[in-house]
Order: structure tokens, then sequence, then C-alpha cells
């Protein structure tokens, strides 16, 4: 899994319990940390202070935070009985949010000391047993595995569906928005391809290459028209107009 990070592409190896920093422009890494703590890490997440001064992951003892400044560990949040399989975790607005697919996402507000105890974020009953993945940009936006698409606002439901695709997503991985972009990026493996859609719903562009199939995550520089595809150990740029 990856976050980014300013111009950086913070990489969790999951196997080796280990976060790599690569920079976007000058392609250079470093190892961030590594350590027992990172062990069955899943989930990575660049969250408060402003800035990106800390970085979040979700391993076997619950949400290990990484100061990005002197590179030390501590488990922020331990692991919760309450939690069931967490398919994502996103940070937004200081608050820290975990996609769970028993239904639920909880919400852990910002705090003086990092966060504070955990909320049901959900309004409403929700069916989350197929989500995929998470992105969150004042709406929280879920990705299932069938290919749909929810909108979620304060909680509940919002009105969106899918418009103008030639092909039905299949087997799609992963998905981008941001509050200054008016774009979702969706990574559809099973067409080997990268769907750019509106935000109202609407089909804009895509991006076909064989290697999508076989791509776990992607990010997205919009103002350098840069695209980044995750793929087992491999990173592959793509410019993009």
């Amino acid at each position: 899994d990856w976050a980014l990070s300013g111009s950086q592409l913070l990489i969790l190896d999951q196997n080796l319990s280990t976060v790599y920093a690569l920079g976007a422009n000058d392609k250079k890494s470093a190892i961030l940390a590594a350590g027992e703590d990172l062990k069955g890490g899943q989930k990575i997440a660049v969250g408060p202070p402003a800035g990106g001064a800390a970085a979040y992951v979700l391993a076997e003892k619950g949400i290990v935070e990484i100061n990005l400044k002197v590179k030390s560990l501590k488990v922020k949040i331990p692991k919760d009985s309450a939690w069931g399989e967490i398919a994502d975790m996103e940070i937004f607005g200081d608050n820290l949010y975990l996609l769970d697919k028993n239904g639920e996402i909880w919400k852990y507000p910002a705090a003086a000391e990092g966060f504070g105890p955990k909320q049901r974020w959900l309004k409403e009953k929700i069916d989350l047993s197929q989500a995929a993945a998470m992105v969150i940009d004042g709406s929280v936006w879920v990705l299932k595995n069938n290919g749909e698409i929810l909108k979620l606002v304060q909680g509940q439901k919002a009105d969106f569906r899918i418009k103008g695709l030639s092909k039905s997503l299949s087997s799609p991985k992963a998905l981008l928005a941001d509050s200054d972009s008016e774009s979702l990026y969706l990574l559809d493996t099973g067409n080997s391809r990268i769907v750019v859609l509106k935000k109202t719903g609407e089909y804009d562009r895509e991006y076909l290459w064989s290697g999508i199939k076989d791509a776990t995550d992607l990010a997205v520089f919009e103002k350098d028209s840069q695209l980044f595809l995750l793929s087992g150990s491999q990173v592959f740029q793509v410019n993009i107009k």
C-alpha cells in the first residue's frame, strides 16, 4: 500500500514491515521506518498535523504512528475488538477513518495527543461487505469489488451513478479523489485501464495499458501530469494529459 505526502510516495512493504519514501520527481528512495510495530501492516495514510508530519500504518498491534521528522514509531490506537475486517484507512481534516466490511466506518476524531475515542460515522445501514477502497474529499467515496461506487455525505448515501462507460468496471482495486480536483480516478484492473470520471458520475477519459491488470494502487499528481502505479515490487510512471 502507499500514500501521498507532498511530492513523495510513502510505500508500505508488507512483507518486510518497512516504510519507504520515494520522490515523485527525483525518484530517490529512503527507508523511513522499520520494525516489529509494523508487523502485519496492511494500510498506510498520511495525517496530522497539517503538512504530513506523521504517517499511520494499520498493523497487527493497531494504528501505528510514524513521526516523519524523527523517524520514531508508536502505537497510537491499539487494535480494537469492535473492528471487523478493515478494508481501508484514510485521514481527512486531521480525523482518522477506518472502512469496516462489517458495515461501519469508524471515525477517530483529532485530539490534542492524537485521536479521541472512536465514533460510528454511518447514520444508516449500508452493505460494505464488498468494500475494496475508500477515499475522502469532504464526501466519503467507497469502491466495491463489483464496480459500484458509493458517495456518502454526513453518514448517509447521496445520489451517485456512473454514466457513459463503454465497459463496466471489472475487478477495480483503488480510487482517488481530493478536494482540489473535480475528477475521480479508478484503477480498473479487469479491463487494464485507468478510468477518469467527473464527480457527478460522467465518464471523462481513460488510459489503457496491459500492465495495469497487475497493479494494486495508483497515485496522481495532476499539476505535473503524472500518474504512478504500484505493481508488486515495481512502480510505474505514466505521463497523462
